[in-house]
C-alpha cells in the first residue's frame, strides 16, 4: 500500500530496479558492447588530462636582449647576464643597462631565445611559459582539471532526456573540441578548449559507466565496470611514454596523441539507451525494444524478456488503477521466471 501512494515516478524508479538485468535479457554480447566503450572512454579520458604534460617539456631558455641593446651575444652573456649559485648563467633575470657601466641592477626577462633543436616540440617555447610566466602552465593544468565539475550538471540533463542522446552529443563534441585543439595559436583559447575538452571527455566516461551499470546482472556490475576501467588505464599508460620518445612537433605530436579520441564516435553505433531508465519513464515500447534486442544479441530466451516486460506493464497498469496486485500473481505467467525471483 506504500507504494500506491508514492509519486508516480517514484513507483517508476522501483519499477526500473525491481528486475535483474539476468532475468530480462541475460548477459553476453549486449554488455560487453558497452564494456569496449566504457574502456575507449576511460582511455580517452586519461589521453586527456595527461596531454599538457606530453607536449610542455622543458627546453633550455635564455635571456633574449632589448632592442636597444645593441651589442655582440659573447658581451651579452658575459657582462649583462648573473650567475646562478649553482655556476650556471641566469635563465630568468639580466643587468639593466647603465651608461656608467654600473651594470648591478636586476631585472626579468621579457623575452626569451630557446634551444633551436628542441624549442618546436614543446608549448614551453611557443607561450613562453617559462621564469615568471611559468605559472601560465600551471593555470592551463588547473583550468583543464577543473572541467570535469561540469560532470554535475550532466547528470540531471541525462536523467531528463536519457542517457544516450546525452553521450552522444558529448562525444561529437569531445572530437570537435579535439581537433580545435590541434588549431588554436592563442594561449587564452588554447586554455579554454581544453577546458571543454576535459568537460566532455569525463561526461562520456561516467555516462558509458552509467549505462554499463544499468545494463549489467547485479552479480556483474562491480567486477565489470573495475575490469573495463582498468583495461582504459593501462592501454593509457602505455600510449603515454610511446609518445615521449617520439620528437615532433608538439602540435603534430598533439594531433598524433589525441587521435583516439575519433573511438569515441563508435557510442553512435553501439550505445543504446538505457531500458532501466525508459523503464523509470513509462516508456515500456521503447523499453521492449532494447530489452529484445539485447536478448537476441545474448541467445536469452525472447519469451522470457516478453513475460518479464508483461509484469512489468501489469504492475504499471495495477498502480494506476489504485490496486496494486501481489507480485506473485503477475508471475504465474512467466515460470522460467519464477525460481530466480522466489529466492
Amino acid at each position: 500500500m506504500e507504494l500506491l501512494k508514492a509519486p508516480a515516478l517514484t513507483r517508476r524508479l522501483v519499477a526500473s530496479e525491481s528486475f535483474d538485468s539476468h532475468d530480462a535479457f541475460g548477459h553476453g554480447i549486449f554488455q560487453k558492447k558497452t564494456m569496449l566503450l566504457l574502456i575507449i572512454s576511460v582511455f580517452v579520458l586519461n589521453s586527456q588530462a595527461r596531454v599538457i604534460k606530453l607536449i610542455a617539456g622543458d627546453v633550455d631558455h635564455w635571456c633574449r636582449p632589448p632592442p636597444n641593446y645593441n651589442m655582440s651575444a659573447t658581451i651579452w652573456t658575459k657582462e649583462f647576464i648573473p650567475v646562478e649559485a649553482d655556476g650556471k648563467p641566469s635563465r630568468c633575470l639580466f643587468y639593466k643597462y647603465h651608461p656608467d657601466f654600473n651594470h648591478t641592477e636586476l631585472t626579468a626577462c621579457q623575452e626569451w631565445e630557446y634551444d633551436a633543436s628542441t624549442a618546436g616540440r614543446t608549448i614551453v617555447s611557443y607561450w613562453n611559459l617559462v621564469c615568471h610566466r611559468r605559472v601560465l602552465l600551471v593555470a592551463a593544468l588547473a583550468v583543464q582539471s577543473s572541467g570535469g565539475v561540469l560532470c554535475i550538471a550532466a547528470g540531471p540533463i541525462a536523467d531528463y532526456v536519457g542517457r544516450a542522446p546525452v553521450i552522444r552529443v558529448v562525444a561529437g563534441l569531445l572530437v570537435i573540441s579535439t581537433v580545435a585543439n590541434c588549431f588554436v595559436t592563442s594561449y587564452a583559447i588554447y586554455v579554454t578548449v581544453r577546458f571543454f575538452t576535459a568537460c566532455f571527455a569525463n561526461v562520456n566516461g561516467v555516462l558509458c559507466a552509467l549505462i554499463l551499470f544499468e545494463i549489467t546482472t547485479h552479480d556483474n556490475r562491480p567486477r565489470h565496470i573495475i575490469i573495463a576501467g582498468a583495461i582504459g588505464l593501462f592501454i593509457a599508460d602505455v600510449w603515454f611514454p610511446i609518445f615521449t620518445l617520439i620528437h615532433l612537433n608538439w602540435v603534430w605530436k598533439q594531433a598524433l596523441y589525441l587521435s583516439p579520441a575519433f573511438l569515441s564516435l563508435s557510442t553512435y553505433f553501439v550505445v543504446q539507451e538505457s531500458p532501466r531508465w525508459l523503464i523509470s519513464q513509462g516508456n515500456y515500447n521503447a523499453a521492449e525494444n532494447v530489452m529484445l534486442e539485447g536478448a537476441r544479441l545474448n541467445g536469452f530466451p525472447l519469451p522470457n524478456t516478453a513475460c518479464l516486460l508483461k509484469r512489468l506493464r501489469e504492475q504499471e497498469c495495477d498502480i494506476n488503477l489504485g490496486c496494486l496486485s501481489d507480485q506473485k500473481r503477475a508471475l504465474d505467467d512467466c515460470p522460467l521466471l519464477r525460481p530466480r525471483t522466489s529466492s
